[in-house]
């Protein structure tokens, strides 16, 4: 039996250069589903909240890198933790 799980897009959001935003992407392109997978910052947020309401009101959560996984438009808790994505995909 073949068995397929919906798409997922995957919302990095965090800086580029902080140690904690690298674990989180590279958690998120360890999937075993297609997804898209996108780092959002504060140098490209204008840009992607253009292209798509999926990206509006991804935040840091209490200062730290998050990651938010995102069925057909509907988004879970976000998680700060790299296990913890892995889980929630």
């Amino acid at each position: 039996a073949l068995f397929f799980r919906p798409a997922s897009e995957v919302i990095v959001v965090g800086a580029p250069d902080d140690a904690r935003t690298g674990p989180l992407l590279r958690a998120a392109a360890r999937a075993g589903a297609a997804q898209v997978v996108a780092l959002l910052h504060d140098g490209n947020r204008a840009e992607l909240t253009a292209l798509s309401p999926v990206f509006a009101g991804k935040e840091l959560v209490g200062g730290a890198p998050a990651a938010y996984v995102c069925r057909r438009g509907v988004c879970l808790a976000p998680v700060t933790d790299p296990e913890r994505l892995r889980e929630a995909k």
